[in-house]
Parts: C-alpha cells; structure tokens; sequence
C-alpha cells in the first residue's frame, strides 16, 4: 500500500500548486472522489479482512437470492463448510495473519475455496484500479491538462 499512499502524498502536493489550472484540479478531485471508498478500503489496517468478509457475503446472497451466481462458493462436499453458508471459516478470521490463516485453511480444506481465490483476485484488481487512476491524475496535473480516463477492462 506504500506506493498508494506516495501517490495520495504526490497529489495533495500537486493540488497545492499554484501553477495548476483551477479546471485541472477541479477534474482531478472529481476522478479521485470517485475511487475514495476503495483507497479508503485500501489503507486501512484490516483492509483486506473487510472486503474478504463483505465479498463472501455478497457471492452468497447472489448464490442463494437473486441466482446471479451460479458457482457454489467453495467446491468441497462438506455441508458445514462455512463458505458455503456466506461465512468465514474461525481459522481464518482468528488468525493473527490473514494470508496465514488463508493458506492454512486452503491446505486442510478438502476442495477448492472459489469465493476466497475470487476475494484476493478482486482486492488486487481494486488496487490496480486505484494505481491507474492515481498515476492518470498525476500525468494530469503535471501537465495540467485534464484527461480522458479510460480504464482497461479488467478494471470495468
């Protein structure tokens, strides 16, 4: 998360610069307003245990309710299995490090933990997205030139 917060640090310094258009600030604050909640998420502390518990949540209301989802979350045959029932499992969340805890549990667990591998690959992709759009508005203000973002679809 060091480099986010270097590129939060380099933008404040750029927002504060007088020989920056009032235009490009504007349109930078409004791109960076735009991914707050997910910077937010990704600087806090237990960051990634927030978004592991409310994307496990999620893909079992969208398992169960709405049918959105079509692949149970956890592909073992254990009906206890606490994926499967929208949790996570107590060797993970009391564990004194998250990805210990994980490891552990994808090692003892007889089949394959979709929704958690599902987890980490969307909490990479939420930093991705930040970092382009921080290193987008950077070029921006450097060159004090508002820009189009268009994201790569991954981000989308």
């Amino acid at each position: 998360m060091n480099e986010v917060v270097q590129n939060q640090s380099d933008i404040g310094d750029l927002l504060k610069s007088p020989n920056i258009s009032r235009e490009t600030k504007d349109w930078a604050r409004d791109e960076l307003s735009q991914i707050q909640y997910d910077i937010d998420l990704l600087l806090l502390p237990n960051g990634f245990q927030e978004h592991l518990v409310d994307y496990v949540k999620q893909e079992y209301e969208s398992y169960n309710s709405d049918g959105e989802r079509t692949e149970p979350l956890c592909q073992c045959r254990n009906s206890g299995c606490d994926l499967l029932h929208g949790r996570l499992p107590s060797c993970i969340t009391n564990s004194d490090d998250l990805d210990t805890g994980l490891l552990g549990f994808k090692r003892r667990h007889s089949g394959e933990p979709s929704v958690l591998i599902e987890a980490r690959e969307t909490w990479s992709d939420r930093r991705q997205r930040v970092l382009f759009v921080q290193r987008t508005v950077i070029s921006a203000l450097v060159g004090d030139e508002p820009v189009q973002i268009d994201a790569p679809k991954a981000f989308q």
